[in-house]
């Protein structure tokens, strides 16, 4: 993994206090307003600029989210950016003729702090008079601007169609980055999505308080699945149309969507399920099927040495792992769930529900490894900003971290990395 942060110029210029500004601020032909528009962009290039030279160590991508529809903005940024060694320039530009990509963007472009409380047809006419402005600016992005060539990808239709262009900038030494860009981009779309992630537990192990294995749920793992099964199927009535199930292969994954997969929207149809073994937890080596109180008795260096450093720590043994590496046999599957439509469930264990959460809540590589998990049901709802988090109750009793296997304190506060028990929704049961 590596360090991401967005530096958003319409943030900089809400925070100034010019939130709510008219459309006739972003009017080319205004003057005073270019010059604003400018400054901000400028400021906000150079915080971006600040966090990449901040970041040791390791790989960092810093987003300048701003307009940088014209030429002349764009030979801005990059003469700034040439004056820093080390740092390689991607633009991005989105180029959209759908009518209904573009109604949808612009409906959750109405939800932005921009139009907080203003009535929603003036919102809206307001905002549409803001893309013919800057319509009568932009400029597309071409393979060479100022003599200089452009490295860029362009979005067309949201992902319908990409088109990448690697420029001559001599400093970048490969096209790994642009290349992990490029596959993240084509998998993302605006439609409307929800996905529920929610942890299978606990298995005969977890009550037996010893990591690892392939047992099968306990009484309470069953109810749980069953509790899941009426939800969905509420949703589903609503919905018309079922979700789609993804999960791992152990035994507690394939008892859970059995449950699940008996019944569908309409009671004849039956879910989709993927069952993927790239989705199973973290395996832990060695330590497989032992306590967390065996392990600190007969290896405490390595007991001291996963206290220290979460998450590089690797595992011992044949097929031990890190968070580092759960980090990248994830990747294929965030980028398959930004692909789905409609309502995908995943089914999956406490770490693989951190590395998961920690994607979709821009939660810091470093803090993920002790992340507290919910217990209950997660739903990620699509936004303008992303995805909104809400939490659904399921059945649960007991001390929550000990079923679930023994956590590791913070370095920083000295708490459990344990499962966050708050509860918002009731569920009912079958």
């Amino acid at each position: 993994g590596c360090q991401v942060r967005l530096f958003n110029a319409g943030n900089l210029r809400r925070d100034s206090g010019q939130a709510g500004v008219s459309s006739d601020f972003f009017n080319p032909h205004n003057e005073e307003a270019k010059q604003q528009r400018e400054r901000m962009a400028m400021q906000c290039l150079d915080d971006t600029i600040e966090f990449l030279k901040s970041v040791k160590g390791c790989v960092s991508v810093g987003i300048l989210d701003a307009t940088n529809t014209t030429i002349e903005r764009r030979s801005h940024v990059f003469a700034r950016v040439a004056q820093e060694p080390g740092i390689s320039m991607l633009f991005l530009e989105s180029i959209c003729e759908d009518d209904a990509v573009l109604q949808e963007n612009y409906r959750l472009k109405l939800k932005n702090a921009d139009y907080d409380g203003a009535d929603a047809c003036q919102a809206q006419a307001d905002f549409m008079k803001r893309v013919k402005q800057y319509e009568q600016a932009y400029q597309p992005v071409e393979d060479v601007e100022d003599g200089v060539a452009r490295s860029y990808i362009k979005i067309i239709d949201a992902g319908r169609k990409l088109v990448k262009c690697r420029g001559s900038d001599p400093r970048s030494k490969s096209d790994v980055v642009p290349k992990l860009v490029f596959d993240l981009l084509g998998s993302l779309h605006l439609g409307t999505r929800t996905i529920f992630l929610m942890v299978v537990a606990p298995s005969e192990n977890d009550v037996k308080g010893v990591l690892g294995g392939d047992t099968g749920l306990a009484p309470l793992g069953k109810e749980r699945a069953r509790a899941l099964r009426s939800f969905l199927c509420a949703r589903e009535a609503e919905e018309k149309e079922n979700a789609q199930v993804i999960c791992g292969t152990h035994q507690r994954h394939l008892e859970t969507v059995a449950l699940l997969k008996k019944v569908g929207c309409g009671g004849n149809r039956m879910r989709r399920v993927l069952k993927l073994q790239r989705m199973n937890e973290m395996c832990v080596g060695t330590f497989d099927n032992m306590s967390m109180a065996e392990i600190e008795q007969l290896y405490p260096e390595e007991a001291e040495s996963r206290r220290k450093d979460k998450l590089n720590y690797r595992y011992p043994g044949e097929g031990g792992e890190s968070y580092q590496d759960l980090v990248s046999r994830m990747h294929e599957h965030i980028l398959r769930l930004e692909q789905y439509q409609g309502s995908t469930v995943v089914i999956c264990d406490k770490r693989v529900c951190r590395v998961l959460l920690a994607y979709f809540r821009d939660t810091p590589l470093k803090d993920m490894p002790y992340m507290k998990v919910p217990t209950e049901l997660v739903e990620l709802e699509r936004s303008h900003s992303g995805f909104h988090e809400k939490l659904h109750s399921m059945p649960w009793r007991g001390k929550v971290s000990g079923l679930f296997g023994p956590g590791t304190p913070h370095p920083k506060d000295g708490t459990e990395d344990s499962f966050d028990v708050s509860l918002r929704t009731q569920v009912s049961m079958d």
